[in-house]
């Protein structure tokens, strides 16, 4: 099988659009085994607020990845890059001999 991934640009914005992971992002990187490696390149910082000096924790949160990640987004794309370039496609549907798509 041969696959074709369409980007609509040519190299990775270096513009930072996202400066963090919140908790559904930093849940969904883990069911994919990919969080040790956001891990490694971010900081954790403490969900709460801040006033005057003091810290302020947040209510409850019902996860168990109660901070944001710090990780700027142009190493986020790098390691989803490199995750998706180490991957191959291991199955295909038997009946379906080729797809085309409209792109626009």
């Amino acid at each position: 099988m041969h696959v074709v991934v369409l980007e609509r640009d040519a190299e990775p914005t270096q513009v930072v659009r996202s400066l963090g992971l919140h908790a559904r992002s930093i849940e969904l990187r883990d069911q994919r085994g990919l969080l040790e490696r956001f891990l490694d390149h971010g900081t954790k910082c403490p969900v709460g607020g801040f006033f005057a000096g003091i810290d302020k924790p947040s209510p409850s949160v019902d996860t168990a990845y109660p901070y944001v990640l710090g990780i700027p987004q142009p190493v986020t794309d790098r390691l989803l890059t490199e995750q998706r370039r180490a991957r191959t496609p291991t199955a295909s549907p038997r009946e379906v001999a080729e797809v085309t798509a409209e792109v626009g």
